[in-house]
């Protein structure tokens, strides 16, 4: 072989790995697996997240349905479910009753303004929702009569016929008025009685659907967003670096998900962001039997 062909290759296999650099370099928004290829060390600039906030102290209750039945505000409230399980939701999991299901959680509460959102997706059968009261009055009830129904003190002040889709319930209570809205249009409202809600527990009971994302705040919080984030600085659904799980990890104000990386027409590598002092970092690694929908093959 001449020298000059010689030369000719070393040349091409330089730009090839130069190329690749660049490649990688490029697209360092991007993927994660074995080995690593390229990192930082956080304050990642992701899209935004409008719809998530930190739980505060105004935050009475948030239940999710992600992992389990239990409160994931700072009060930290443990329910007691039997026959509900977890399934595909909403957003991630989703709690299902079925008409024998019920779920129970104390609800030490007296408040003038209260605030609740949830998304539901219920079946044709007659069924209650939840409750909010004490042993002597249910002062807020929501049940399904071939549609959604709002009960205040055991009157019907909302009424609207749904299709078996997900539904966005909020409800705005005041000590002047309360206001039911369902997919952001007003439904029903009334003066209220009273100058608080006071109640012991939450109750659903001889419900059948789906419910997803619940809480209630004591602002209006509640009405403008659909979740809220229990733990302050950054979370990460796949709990760190997991090439082999399609996370998503959240700060207060940005948001991302892992995600795979093209290269000569094979997705080889994945981005994978996680959680590092209280900021959002990520990795890029390759993943040796391929990447598929945000996770390395495994």
């Amino acid at each position: 072989m001449k020298k000059r062909d010689i030369k000719l290759i070393l040349l091409v296999l330089l730009l090839a790995l130069v190329g690749i650099v660049v490649f990688l370099a490029y697209t360092s928004d991007s993927n994660v697996t074995g080995n690593v290829i390229l990192e930082t060390s956080g304050n990642v600039t992701i899209e935004k997240s409008p719809n998530s906030y930190i739980c505060d102290d105004s935050t009475v209750i948030y239940l999710p349905f992600d992992s389990d039945f239990n409160d994931k505000s700072a009060r930290a409230i443990n329910s007691t479910a039997n026959q509900v399980s977890l399934v595909p939701g909403k957003f991630s999991n989703s709690s299902f009753f079925s008409n024998v299901s019920r779920m129970e959680m104390p609800l030490l509460l007296s408040s003038d303004q209260l605030f609740i959102s949830l998304w539901i997706k219920a079946s044709n059968t007659s069924s209650n929702v939840f409750d909010i009261g004490n042993k002597n009055l249910s002062f807020l009830s929501l049940s399904y009569r071939n549609g959604l129904v709002l009960y205040y003190l055991k009157d019907i002040i909302a009424f609207k016929t749904v299709t078996g889709e997900w539904h966005h319930v909020q409800i705005a209570f005041s000590s002047k008025e309360i206001k039911v809205y369902l997919d952001d249009d007003l439904i029903g409202m009334s003066a209220a009685r009273g100058d608080k809600i006071n109640s012991d527990k939450l109750i659903f009971s001889n419900f059948s659907g789906f419910i997803d994302d619940f809480f209630i705040s004591t602002t209006e919080k509640a009405i403008n967003d659909t979740a809220c984030i229990s733990l302050p600085g950054c979370l990460d659904s796949d709990n760190g670096i997991n090439i082999n799980e399609k996370g998503i990890t959240i700060t207060k104000s940005e948001r991302s998900e892992d995600f795979c990386l093209i290269e000569d027409n094979s997705l080889k590598y994945v981005n994978e962001y996680y959680c590092l002092n209280d900021a959002i970092a990520y990795k890029i690694m390759d993943c040796p039997n391929g990447c598929f929908d945000g996770a390395c093959v495994a």
